[in-house]
This record gives C-alpha cells, structure tokens and sequence, in this order.
C-alpha cells in the first residue's frame, strides 16, 4: 500500500508540473501540453485504480486518513470532451488525498482550460 500511495502522490505532483516547451508555434505548444497531461492524467488514474483494486472493503489510508472511494476516477481520451473526468463527488471520492487537482478541459473552440481545485 505504501508503494501505490507514493505512486500516487508522484504522479499528482508531476501532473500540477507539466513543463511547458520553448516553442513559437502556439498549436504546437498546446498539442504538446495536451499530450502530456493525457500521459500523466492516464497514470494518475491507473494508480487509483490499482488502489481501488488493492482494497477489498474499498477503504484505504491517503496521508494517514481512511478514505472511501466509491466510483473509480475515469480518463477520457484527449479527444473526447475532457481529459480529466469532472466528478462531482471528487471531494468525498478522495477527500483529503491530493491538495490540488488539475482539471483539465478542451473547449469547444480547441483551447486547452486548466484550473487547479483545492480538495
């Protein structure tokens, strides 16, 4: 349990730090960004689902505090409408696991929206 909450917190760390490249060509700098946030978003989301799995009785210990997940976290495909699925019930899914979470959506106009939310 310990290995998969480090997994965890790494890739939620890298996901709030994704680096963005020297690059004059605006669409190419955002396809960029897109693709590695999809990649780091698709890690977050194995991770939780391997500790979803890990729990028999889906109770499982994030920075020393029980949390129940109830629903598995989803990753849409970068071309579909968002990349990291906005659950409504994120806060009671992982409450207190991550301090921040970035949610990232792709708009109707191709622009690439990413927030952090305080959990």
């Amino acid at each position: 349990m310990q290995t998969l909450n480090g997994q965890f917190n790494s890739v939620g760390k890298r996901l709030l730090n994704v680096p963005i490249p020297e690059s004059s060509d605006d669409a190419t700098t955002k396809q960029y960004m897109l693709e590695e946030i999809h990649k780091s978003c698709k890690e977050l989301a194995q991770t939780i689902n391997k500790i979803y799995q890990a729990t028999h009785d889906s109770l499982i210990s994030i920075d020393g505090r029980i949390v129940k997940l109830e629903n598995k976290i989803e990753i849409y495909d970068a071309k579909k409408e968002s990349i990291v699925k906005k659950i409504a019930d994120l806060e009671k899914t992982i409450r207190g696991g991550m301090k921040n979470l970035l949610v990232v959506e792709k708009k109707a106009n191709n622009l690439i929206a990413a927030s952090k939310i305080r959990i």
